[in-house]
Formats: structure tokens, sequence, C-alpha cells
């Protein structure tokens, strides 16, 4: 019989010094005695390092249909001495999973996966345990080619809108170390920023002040958006959204000048600047991302 993939999902079991340990969760069209899962991780890989490749097997784990509840299999994959994933060295691990049924290939599906912790805590982001100062950039559109000079200049923080245009992006930011913000402006969007959720690359969403009160806001926090990652969500503000905020808004975004406005907000901010600043040395600030014309 033939089979597909529904679904992969990756997680970060551990997370030690000595090994990480991740989990493959593949979800096959149908699932019998006779389906099997295969591959492998190799890396690690970053276009900044030169690296010393291994292959790491996908080792059988767990069965998820005993009892009828789920109908997956998981993998696991061992890596001794682990490099993480971080704007600055950005390691990857790449490589197949396979679906075979009845000993026969059926589908071969290519993995990219980054090792990382991510927090938001008093003293700002940090980044496997490192704190980071966001410095952004804001666009729809960037090159491959551009977006190298941006990263050699110190950026590492790109805030795009959500749509079918900005997706590739993603890929692009996991393979050259920048974290993403993604903008969610309606329904349709937070569904496919759902399709982006497992990226190391992927830092959280910002809602706009229309959806601050709006359902959308509930979906966002507690759908599978963050399902496998920590993922932050944050509100922009405007002059005409500066009333309370609601549970579950970690962060805000807002330009330069409402900085005084909000010095009774107890979420910390990104600012919105027409100029490179590097004066923001707040504990209240997680960085600034830059908005004006960077010749795109």
């Amino acid at each position: 019989m033939s089979n597909r993939i529904q679904e992969i999902v990756v997680r970060d079991h551990r997370l030690d010094p000595a090994e990480a340990e991740v989990w493959i969760t593949v979800v096959p069209e149908e699932l019998t005695a006779a389906t099997r899962i295969g591959g492998r991780l190799m890396g690690p890989r970053c276009p900044y390092s030169a690296t010393v490749e291994v292959a790491y097997p996908l080792r059988p784990w767990k069965r998820e249909d005993e009892e009828g509840d789920s109908k997956s299999l998981t993998m696991r994959v061992v890596i001794p001495e682990a490099s993480l994933w971080e704007p600055e060295s950005p390691f990857l691990y790449q490589g197949p999973v396979e679906l075979r049924q009845d000993e026969q290939l059926c589908e071969r599906v290519e993995l990219s996966h980054g090792l990382r912790v991510i927090t938001l805590g008093p003293r700002g982001i940090r980044v496997n345990g490192q704190q980071l100062m966001l410095e952004g950039i804001q666009g729809e559109r960037f090159s491959e080619d551009g977006l190298e000079p941006l990263h050699q200049a110190g950026c590492n923080l790109l805030l795009v809108p959500v749509t079918a245009r900005t997706i590739p992006l993603w890929e692009a930011a996991d393979r050259l170390g920048f974290l993403m913000l993604g903008k969610i402006v309606d329904r349709e969007t937070w569904e496919l920023a759902g399709t982006l959720r497992q990226h190391p690359s992927c830092l959280g969403w910002v809602i706009t002040p229309e959806l601050m009160h709006h359902e959308i806001l509930q979906a966002v926090r507690f759908s599978p958006l963050s399902f496998g990652r920590s993922h932050l969500v944050g509100c922009e503000i405007n002059p005409h959204s500066l009333g309370p905020l609601p549970d579950g808004i970690r962060f805000v975004v807002c330009e330069e000048a409402l900085l005084p406005l909000l010095a009774n907000y107890p979420q910390p901010k990104i600012v919105l600047a027409e100029r490179e600043f590097d004066e923001l040395q707040s504990p209240d600030v997680l960085g600034w991302v830059f908005t004006g014309n960077i010749g795109q």
C-alpha cells in the first residue's frame, strides 16, 4: 500500500551541554504494523564557521497508537556536544525523514532544525542563556544577497508581515542568523503563521492594535503556533491604543516618541526608529527596529 506523511513535529527534548536529544514525531496517513520511519540529521552546518559534519540516525522511541488516541510514530536523535543555533552562529542539523510501508519508500521529507532556547526575563531576551540586545530591520522584501551585509553590520532581527511572500524569509533567517517577528493582522495571516512555528529563527508574533481584544489574540496565545517552541506574543502600540493590555502580551512595539507615555507599562519595549541608535541601555528596552529607507 502507498502512504504519505501528513505532519512532522520536532521537539527539543533535552539540550544538555554534553548531549542534545531531539524528538521527531511523524503522522502518516495510515499507521500499521508495517509502517516504518527512518532517516538522519547531519551537521552542524553554519555559513560562518568551518564544521565537521556527522550523521545522526533517527532511532525508534515510542508508538503513540496503543490506545487509539493518536496515529503517530516518534523517533529520537541523540547529538553529543551539539552546536546550538543563535544569531551569531546559526548552526543547523539537516537531513531526510523517510516513510516506508511494507519495506517500500513512500515519501522523503528534508528536515532542517536548530537547537536553541529563548527566554524573556527581567533582564531582557536570552538566547541559550546569553543576553541579546535586538537590532532589527522592518520590511517585507529582503534578498538573500541583501541579508548577508545586514548580518555583518550587526542586525539580528527582522520584523515582517506574515504573508505568502514573506514565508521564504524564515528559511533564509534560519541559515543566516536572524530572529523573526511576524506581524499578524487577521485570521488568515494567523493560520499562515502556523506553518512557521518550528523555525529556529521564529522569535514570536506581533499583533496589531485592532486585534488586541479580539478572539484571535486567544488563538495566537494558545494555538499550535507555539507547539514545540516557546514563542513570544507582543502588540504594536500607537497613540490611539494606549489603554490597558490584555493578559498574554509579553512585550510592546512602539515608536521612539511614545516611550515617555509607556513608562508605566510593565511590558518591555521594542522601539521603532528611523535612525540607528545605541543609547538604549535600559532593561525596559529589548532593542530597536530600524524603519528608515534601506534601499530595498
